[in-house]
């Protein structure tokens, strides 16, 4: 055997080698894929069969309000698992918060009439506030991780 006809065999070797690696790897992520769908499937069985038991007291989230929450919580912590479903509720409440301000500023709304704006305002402010100081840190390079904000 000439050298090249060994360096063949060598890239050959390493070429299946690869490939195997790829082809575990994709079942994985697939497999992981599969889990997380199941385990929303299941989420919105369990929230359907939950509410056969209930009477909605009409101060509590909407049925499809429960299962999208509870869909973004299990998406949100299979991409990072410092995303818990509280910090998942909270991030939903405070961006679905900010876009109501919008859709009132812009004329298309109006707040309901027993809301305290004072709180709202406040609550609004603190949010914008700590996104603000986790995109300064992030442009300065610091490792600063604040769970409600990518």
């Amino acid at each position: 055997m000439d050298t090249g006809s060994i360096v063949g065999i060598v890239l050959t070797i390493l070429t299946v080698v690869i490939a195997i690696y790829a082809i575990l790897d994709v079942r994985e992520r697939v497999r992981q894929l599969i889990l997380i769908e199941r385990n929303i499937a299941f989420s919105k069985v369990v929230q359907d069969f939950a509410w056969l038991f209930l009477e909605p007291t009409g101060t509590g989230h909407t049925l499809e309000i429960v299962k999208g929450l509870s869909e973004f919580s299990m998406l949100a912590e299979a991409l990072d698992a410092a995303r818990t479903p509280s910090v998942s509720k909270t991030t939903v409440e405070h961006e679905a918060l900010a876009t109501a301000k919008d859709l009132v500023e812009s004329g298309y709304a109006k707040w309901k009439d027993d809301w305290d704006m004072e709180a709202v305002e406040k609550a609004l402010r603190d949010w914008q506030n700590e996104k603000n100081s986790v995109r300064l840190a992030k442009i300065f390079g610091q490792k600063t991780k604040f769970p409600f904000f990518p």
